[in-house]
């Protein structure tokens, strides 16, 4: 039965300045003071347990998804907060981070020695638990594009710089936040979940490509 009382929220605690590690931890919180919270002790129920019954373990990928060497498994389970660290490449992009919910009687390494993929581990937590995600956009570079093109305008508006550089920038910047917030909420392995992450891979290479235009300063 899965535990259709509880809301799994992941969330982000910090992203490396060099773009190579992220932190995540569980922040489901306890009922009723969070309606999709874990049962406080002594009243768990079938469908929303105690946080002391179940194991809790990330699992992340980026793109392409349709390659699985971009899938990472903690083996064994993390202590919470759990970092994820050495990520090649991780740097502008945009990771899906999944929280899978399990009733303790079940063991993290064994899910992966039984073969257990992606879809697999996702699967079984919504038949048999819950699930959540939380996307972690890896923005380091980003944020120092958008606050650098800020600078620029305030050192030197109105007279030798205007304002589009800075509007276009932070634009995009909200704009890709802002579909990233919508991400949260859905279903981590369906194909709108994967096209919404696609649409903001997009937007954030468009945003980088903008970043490294040398002749995007004060004017785009």
């Amino acid at each position: 039965m899965p535990y259709s009382d509880l809301i799994v929220t992941p969330v982000v605690v910090s992203i490396a300045a060099t773009n190579d590690s992220f932190t995540v931890n569980d922040n489901t919180g306890t009922y009723p003071e969070s309606p999709g919270g874990f049962a406080p002790t002594g009243e768990g129920t079938a469908t929303r347990p105690e946080q002391s019954g179940v194991i809790q373990c990330f699992m992340y990928r980026f793109l392409p998804f349709s390659d699985p060497a971009l899938c990472r498994y903690p083996s064994p389970q993390p202590s919470l907060p759990a970092t994820f660290s050495n990520l090649s490449g991780a740097a502008d992009r945009v990771i899906q981070v999944v929280e899978v919910v399990l009733p303790d009687t079940f063991n993290w390494e064994e899910i992966l020695d039984d073969g257990l993929l992606w879809d697999d581990i996702i699967d079984l937590a919504n038949s048999s638990g819950a699930v959540g995600q939380v996307a972690v956009w890896m923005n380091k570079n980003e944020v120092n594009c958008v606050y650098d093109a800020l600078r620029r305008l305030n050192n030197k508006f109105p007279a030798n710089c205007n304002m589009e550089e800075w509007v276009t920038k932070n634009a995009m910047f909200i704009g890709t936040a802002a579909v990233i917030s919508t991400v949260i909420p859905l279903p981590p392995n369906e194909p709108t979940t994967e096209d919404l992450y696609a649409e903001i891979e997009a937007e954030i290479a468009e945003l980088v490509a903008l970043c490294n235009d040398p002749t995007c300063q004060c004017n785009c």
